[in-house]
């Protein structure tokens, strides 16, 4: 049977309009054209079905409804600070031939100046303890010796307090002869003068800051 124009346009219509309607198993909210492939209109918007809601809309037609995540940042990486390093302690060594005269306890202007220079490095500097030991040669009798040293470290501490250093941190002591730095085949057959300049390292004042620490 041949159509008319007007029936032919008309089944062109209703076809259209059936295939336009067509609607997608996965999203029923759109509807689909022949190749499966979502209808859009004269704009470019896709062409919603009745059935059309939020919960079955997809992102390719309604962005909007599909806010980009959120992006999760990353924790910070704490890093540890290194450790402080250790304080390092100061070890000073007061020869009493050049800080005192021979059997005396009173400093001599070349100790001063090096405990000077000491009482000014302490300056505005914290430190657990200043520790002073007297020490003398052999020579003299143990009780004598004894004295002797411990005369000289108290001398040491005096003068320190009085250039400012803290004298509830130190301590003063005498070892006597008992810790010589010479050894004992040292100075073997010496007498008078020699034997003194030999024994000379066994004479000293030994003073020790421990826990010192930088402005």
């Amino acid at each position: 049977m041949k159509l008319s124009l007007g029936q032919t346009l008309l089944l062109a219509a209703l076809s259209s309009s059936s295939l336009t309607a067509l609607a997608h198993p996965n999203s029923i909210g759109y509807a689909y054209d022949e190749r499966g492939v979502i209808a859009r209109d004269g704009y470019g918007n896709c062409v919603r079905t009745a059935e059309w809601a939020k919960e079955n809309a997809v992102k390719e037609c309604d962005p909007a409804l599909f806010p980009a995540p959120v992006a999760v940042k990353p924790a910070p990486v704490v890093v540890a600070p290194a450790p402080a390093p250790a304080p390092m302690p100061v070890k000073i060594e007061l020869s009493a031939d050049n800080s005192f005269d021979t059997g005396k306890s009173t400093l001599k202007p070349e100790g001063q100046a090096v405990l000077d220079k000491l009482a000014a490095d302490l300056n505005g500097v914290t430190f657990d303890k200043l520790t002073i030991v007297g020490h003398a040669d052999r020579r003299g009798s143990k009780a004598s010796n004894q004295k002797l040293s411990e005369d000289r470290a108290n001398s040491v501490k005096a003068y320190l307090a009085s250039k400012g250093v803290d004298g509830g941190k130190m301590s003063a002591s005498g070892m006597g002869s008992s810790e010589p730095v010479t050894a004992a085949g040292d100075c073997k057959k010496l007498k008078g003068a020699k034997l003194a300049t030999c024994l000379s390292p066994d004479r000293r004042v030994s003073i020790r800051v421990s826990g010192t620490k930088l402005k």
